[in-house]
């Protein structure tokens, strides 16, 4: 009953879609990825905070938090660069050493009137020891929809990933898919509902000034983590 109220909430106070960035550092849902790209020339600077629930990183008993820049050109590919720590003292001796993950997205196909976006990426490209520090590897096909019935707006995304990648976790593994949920009055917040080939995530994403992203999120639907984000365009 608490799932379905939470649920029907979010649905009470969808708002118009907003393309963000998710938990990653790259756009998308919550953790799972999108085929949308931003225009040519964004450049986007940005944390994320994990609960220790769902963070491999930390053991599953330390909470993370990560820091992240992104940039879109050309305008089908965005390349991100993270680091990620555990919350506590950074030291080689406790393993708490921050994790570097070069990730990219590349859209082969735009969306149009029948015809999904269609995108492939890697994240946690490279990595020492053999794939053994790569705690966020995801290798994965998606695909994006755009949807509007009256004034709602309806994103549809789905995808799999294939986990091509030696790493000691995968991020994505096997099928994932959501949607995010809108309405064309307001322009800045939307609800979002993924399943991220795990677990099922729910959030809220607020656009502010054009620029400022925040994202809360619920993991798992019991877990609280979040993002805040800084865009702008380059010219």
């Amino acid at each position: 009953m608490k799932k379905l109220f939470f649920l029907t909430c979010l649905f009470l106070f969808i708002q118009y879609q907003v393309p963000g960035q998710s938990l990653t550092g790259l756009q998308g849902l919550i953790v799972t990825p999108s085929a949308e790209m931003h225009p040519n020339g964004t450049f986007v600077l940005g944390t994320s905070y994990f609960d220790h629930h769902n963070f491999e990183y930390g053991f599953y008993e330390y909470n993370g938090l990560a820091g992240y820049a992104s940039l879109t050109f050309l305008p089908f590919v965005e390349l991100s660069f993270r680091y990620t720590s555990q919350i506590r003292t950074i030291s080689r001796e406790n393993r708490n050493f921050p994790d570097r993950m070069p990730s990219f997205r590349i859209r082969a196909l735009k969306e149009s009137k029948w015809l999904p976006a269609v995108a492939f990426g890697l994240h946690d490209i490279s990595s020492v020891d053999g794939g053994g520090a790569k705690h966020f590897e995801a290798s994965y096909l998606v695909l994006t929809k755009n949807f509007t019935i009256i004034q709602l707006n309806i994103k549809a995304n789905s995808g799999y990933g294939f986990g091509i990648l030696n790493a000691k976790h995968h991020e994505l593994l096997g099928y994932f898919g959501g949607f995010t949920l809108s309405h064309g009055n307001f322009n800045h917040l939307q609800a979002i509902i993924e399943y991220d080939s795990r677990d099922i995530n729910a959030g809220l994403k607020l656009l502010l000034w054009n620029h400022l992203q925040l994202l809360a999120v619920t993991r798992e639907m019991k877990y609280l983590e979040g993002s805040i984000s800084y865009r702008m365009t380059m010219k």
